[in-house]
Parts: C-alpha cells; sequence; structure tokens
C-alpha cells in the first residue's frame, strides 16, 4: 500500500505487508501458460542495468507448500485470485497463513480478513470452498471455509468439514466474477444500482427503523448516481 501524490516537495510513503504459508517448508514456484510480451524493470535492486525481457505467465503455482497441498496465484474477470488445492491424502488443518507488517488483524461482518495498518486497511475477500470431481465439473460443499485467526500475532486458519476425500477440495481467495446477465433470481421483483462511472467501494451500509438505507464508502467518480 502507498500513499503518493506528484507533488516533489511532499514525502511519498509505501507500506508493506507480506503472507506466506505459516510452517510450511517452503516450495520453488512454477511458471503455467507463458505470456507472449515481456516487462522490464529498473529499480534500485535491480543493479544498474535493471531487469529486462522478464515473462510474465498466467498461472503460478507452488506444489505442496505443505504435503499434498498447492498454492496458485492466477487472475480472473474480477482481478488477482489465489487458489490452495487440497489433494486427496492431505490434512487441511496443515493449511495456514501468516500475515507481517499489519498493525492488527481481524474478521469483519462478512467474513473477509481485514489487515489493519497507519489508519488503513487491506481486506482478503471471503473464501470460496468447492470440490473437483473425476470429470473436471465443479461439486459445491455444504458448508463455508471461514478464516480462523489462530493469534493476535497474525496467523490465520480455515474452518472446513466433511467432504468427499477422494476429490480434490479447494479454497479459492478472491472476489468472484458477475454471474450470467441473463440469470433470473426466483421472487425478485424490483432492483437498482448506485455508483457513478468510476470505482465505487461501500464499507458499511444500515437500514434504520423507517426504512431508510445508508451506507458510507469511496468513489473515485466525479458524480454519484441514484436512480
Amino acid at each position: 500500500m502507498a500513499y503518493t501524490d506528484t507533488s516533489s516537495t511532499t514525502a511519498d510513503t509505501t507500506y508493506r505487508l507480506d503472507m506466506w504459508p505459516y510452517g510450511s517448508p517452503g516450495a520453488s514456484p512454477i511458471g503455467i501458460a507463458q505470456k507472449d510480451w515481456v516487462q522490464n524493470f529498473y529499480m534500485a535492486h535491480c543493479d544498474t542495468t535493471g531487469a529486462t525481457a522478464v515473462r510474465g505467465f498466467s498461472r503460478v503455482i507452488y506444489p505442496d507448500i505443505y504435503n499434498r497441498i498447492d498454492m496458485h496465484f492466477y487472475s480472473g474477470s474480477m482481478g488477482q485470485k489465489i487458489a490452495f488445492v487440497l489433494e486427496p491424502g492431505c490434512d487441511p488443518d496443515d493449511l495456514k497463513l501468516a500475515f507481517e507488517g499489519q498493525d492488527s488483524i481481524a474478521l469483519d461482518l462478512f467474513g473477509n480478513l481485514k489487515l489493519y495498518l497507519n489508519g488503513s486497511w487491506m481486506v482478503i475477500p471471503v473464501v470460496q470452498a468447492y470440490q473437483v470431481d473425476g470429470n473436471g465439473d465443479v461439486v459445491q460443499v455444504n458448508w463455508v471455509a471461514d478464516y480462523q485467526v489462530i493469534n493476535g500475532v497474525g496467523v490465520v486458519g480455515f474452518t472446513w468439514s466433511s467432504y468427499n476425500a477422494a476429490w480434490p477440495l479447494i479454497f479459492q481467495i478472491g472476489i468472484p466474477p458477475f454471474g450470467p446477465s441473463n440469470f433470473d433470481e426466483e421472487g425478485l421483483c424490483w432492483s437498482t444500482y448506485m455508483g457513478g462511472s468510476e470505482r465505487d467501494d461501500v464499507y458499511e451500509s444500515v437500514e434504520d427503523e423507517f426504512g431508510n438505507y445508508y451506507i458510507v464508502g469511496t468513489t473515485g467518480s466525479t458524480f454519484m448516481s441514484f436512480p
């Protein structure tokens, strides 16, 4: 996270938050589906010649961060995602994440993990838990893999329940994609939208005893629309 501006007279500040698999023996990353373009980096730690012609990948996998548990990084239609693939024979209790650099860590009312730092926070979205059967089809589980803050230092585990031990279990972290435009919610009689032409974030919302609805948050839009 960073506080930056275009003025050369005020100092810019960067804050660093680290995440890693807690107690993992470590793993070397494997790139999948190399991209056809390159990037060049000219930064202080890249020596005087820089790091040039660096190719990216559509997915990076850290295999066996624990016994029979892999960690995937990739992007979807709504941004970056992290997935933990728990293969048959693993112990889901082995999977824990450690965070460092935050002032505090907590869960919000919606199940998101929040890392607080210098009056701001970074949100790690709720976990989507599902399985994949022998045909490669997604099979939903009837429970939620909630975050579990194990101690105040920053170690986080996941809750889980019964599942088919013969199929892989997936814990996916990231904002889910929007559903198809022709989806028809049974019983939905009316809906509307709010916001402007740029990114809008609602942090909290509440309804009072008279049915008035209040929201607080931030927007990058120059106007707000409430049809």
